[in-house]
């Protein structure tokens, strides 16, 4: 267990981050929405999301909202367990967030799942105007927080805190 918190501790120090994380603000992943009004309620943006990376990596996702003008600034960014299907918190939608389920790839690492994530988050933080370190991140399900969620979440606290 301590050791585990160790890594955690480790993976989360924004020295071992900052050049990887200033590497994807300058060139962040590509950023593709495609609407999908088959699953659109009334005053709701549903869309498809894809990101493409620098090094060919893809992730998928969905992206939900209410209108902008709705919006209360909060972004919501879930991982989707595997063989789940994509589908928008409706919740958190009609609550004013701006919803993103994402379904990462598998057989990649801790450190390029935590680099997907932050790469998704940068992308749609420019989309809005935002900064993601104002995001939250969760699993979706509750059953409690996959380690690159952790380490996201201590990276994000210890670069607010200065």
């Amino acid at each position: 267990m301590a050791t585990t918190f160790m890594a955690r501790d480790l993976l989360a120090d924004p020295g071992f981050w900052g050049p990887r994380l200033a590497a994807l603000e300058a060139a962040p992943p590509g950023l593709l929405l495609f609407p999908r009004t088959d699953v659109t309620r009334a005053g709701a943006e549903i869309a498809e999301l894809q990101l493409k990376y620098g090094d060919g990596v893809s992730v998928e996702g969905l992206y939900a909202r209410i209108s902008l003008s709705d919006w209360n600034g909060r972004v919501d960014v879930r991982l989707i367990e595997p063989g789940l299907p994509l589908v928008p918190d409706w919740e958190s939608v009609g609550d004013g967030w701006i919803d993103v389920a994402l379904d990462l790839p598998g057989g990649n690492g801790l450190e390029q799942r935590v680099l997907m994530i932050l790469g998704a988050s940068i992308a749609l933080a420019s989309l809005h105007r935002a900064d993601w370190r104002n995001f939250h991140f969760s699993d979706g399900v509750g059953t409690g927080a996959p380690d690159e969620l952790v380490i996201l979440e201590l990276l994000r606290h210890r670069l607010a805190s200065g």
